[in-house]
């Protein structure tokens, strides 16, 4: 029922002009409402019309009765509540998993926040959460693991902007054994490289033989822990298919992103996942849906390295095709790397060569390709994995490929 106490104002005017605005001002300022029995009510639906004719000029509110017409019933709660008629809209609001501010206010907590600053310059800031992805033997824990050396040293790769200082790193390595790193980082397994004491990394103990949902869930507690105890800022995820075994699942994907997004936000992350490919990717432009794995991945990222095969021997290229922070200019040229092993520290990483159009590094024949492709079975031989290991990386027979390696 109204409360026509709070109704005593002059009638409504009908007249045009400033009085009736003035008037229809202090009406809405004066009558706030809160349907409370909600729009299924036949009584609230019959005061909500009369309220919206109110509104609209067609009927005053201080006159005719509030009593239900017939066969409408009479509501067992209050229609109304004028509670808030001194604050008649809620400027702020918290709920379980939402909050309504002003704009302004927004934008003055954001303005008390870290300003995001280049980690591999462009391609990845702080604060985002990227995906690095390409075909198999490209190189991308390569680089992931030379980005991850830059960070924990405080340093730039070249070309790739860091304004980070040296602080520790996590990196989840699920896809090397200790023996493969150190055939990677070493000459024939003696000399080892030196990494910086800030570079922590961190590794499966045990194989998924349980439940893949109850492995999952156990994989994801340890990552929240350890990133915890170390108090890393910085993560590097190699790769996103022992977090999530069903990544081209919908519904798996969302909520594993909203898991990752949430951990990001939680405790002020800058993450940096390394992914696969889509099959058939290969010597064709590098798109937001080469990243394989379902679309709810790449719409919740924050931005995203696509990694090719560049035509010149031991080459890559790489690309953004999702970046938030920069122009479509950047996002549209490609920068050419060189893999190079340093002697005597016996670091193996990429060394920025030029900025270039990606059809330049398209092949132009299947010869071509069929070169490139000796050329990465090459480099994978090189990072110390066996024949069977590049066969199964690669998905080609164990005998072409020992003949890739022969010429």
């Amino acid at each position: 029922m109204i409360d026509k106490s709070a109704t005593n104002a002059a009638p409504l005017d009908k007249r045009k002009g400033n009085d009736f605005q003035e008037n229809t001002k202090e009406n809405q300022e004066k009558i706030t409402f809160e349907i409370i029995s909600g729009e299924t009510d036949p009584d609230a639906m019959r005061i909500k019309r009369k309220f919206e004719a109110w509104a609209n000029g067609e009927q005053d509110l201080t006159e005719g009765s509030d009593e239900p017409q017939q066969g409408e019933q009479q509501p067992l709660t209050p229609t109304f509540d004028f509670s808030r008629i001194d604050n008649p809209i809620a400027h702020e609001w918290q709920g379980g998993l939402m909050c309504v501010k002003p704009m302004n206010e927004w934008l003055a907590d954001a303005a008390q926040q870290p300003d995001p600053k280049p980690i591999f310059g462009d391609y990845w800031r702080s604060g985002d959460t990227v995906f690095l992805f390409s075909m198999a033997g490209c190189g991308k824990s390569l680089l992931a693991m030379q980005i991850a050396d830059a960070v924990s040293r405080g340093i730039s790769i070249e070309g790739f902007p860091n304004e980070l200082p040296p602080q520790p790193v996590l990196y989840f390595d699920f896809e090397l054994t200790e023996k493969q790193q150190q055939g990677r980082y070493s000459y024939n397994y003696q000399d080892n490289f030196r990494f910086s004491d800030n570079l922590l990394r961190c590794a499966a103990t045990e194989l998924p033989d349980a439940d893949p949902d109850i492995y999952e869930q156990q994989m994801l507690a340890d990552v929240r822990q350890a990133i915890e105890v170390t108090g890393a800022k910085v993560v590097v995820v190699d790769n996103l298919t022992w977090l999530v075994g069903e990544s081209d699942k919908g519904i798996k994907a969302a909520n594993f992103m909203r898991m990752l997004q949430g951990l990001k936000k939680e405790m002020g992350l800058s993450m940096l996942v390394v992914a696969h490919v889509r099959k058939g990717s290969a010597n064709v432009p590098l798109t937001q849906d080469s990243l394989f794995g379902s679309s709810h991945l790449r719409n919740f990222t924050d931005g995203m390295i696509a990694m090719g095969k560049g035509r010149e021997p031991r080459t890559v290229y790489l690309k953004a095709p999702k970046v938030r922070s920069v122009d479509d200019e950047f996002a549209n040229q490609v920068a050419v790397l060189e893999r190079i092993k340093e002697n005597p520290s016996n670091f193996l990483r990429f060394r920025f060569v030029r900025y270039d159009d990606e059809t330049n590094q398209l092949y132009s024949d299947a010869a071509e390709q069929r070169n490139a492709t000796a050329e990465q079975a090459k480099a994978l031989k090189e990072q110390g994995l066996s024949v069977r290991e590049i066969s199964e990386k690669m998905g080609i027979p164990k005998s072409t490929i020992d003949r890739y390696l022969k010429t």
